[in-house]
């Protein structure tokens, strides 16, 4: 009798089992799509195809840097006395630069990130509505 209550073959356990199995297999789809939306948010190429302009922007200014700290030590091996205050400052510019490109690229791939990050919420939501 006391098993009479634990009976599993009942109507309603079996859509409980049927809802859980199908939650279960749209968890893994998801985790899934969250997988490789993941690696394509990654992919630098992914930014250059999207961005190409900023990315040119970003990748130029990065090159400017190096390229003018490499003629700034350029000049000084040349010249017959070091100037420290030159060094100073050259490196405080490529720092600067670097710091600038890597934090405008940074805000670049994070704002891409929050945007396809909601599109796919709402989108979800407006499923899940339907």
């Amino acid at each position: 009798m006391m098993n009479a209550g634990l009976n599993h073959s009942s109507p309603d356990a079996d859509q409980i089992v049927h809802q859980m199995q199908l939650a279960r297999s749209a968890g893994r789809e998801q985790i899934a799509e969250l997988h490789v939306e993941a690696k394509r948010l990654l992919d630098w190429k992914e930014y250059v195809r999207s961005m190409p302009i900023l990315t040119v922007a970003a990748a130029s200014l990065f090159g400017y840097g190096v390229v003018r700290n490499a003629a700034l030590v350029f000049q000084r091996t040349n010249s017959p006395a070091l100037n420290v205050d030159n060094a100073i400052s050259s490196t405080k510019t490529l720092q600067s630069t670097l710091t600038a490109s890597l934090s405008t690229l940074a805000m670049s791939i994070l704002s891409n990130a929050v945007r396809s990050y909601l599109r796919k919420l709402t989108q979800s939501r407006n499923l899940d509505g339907d």
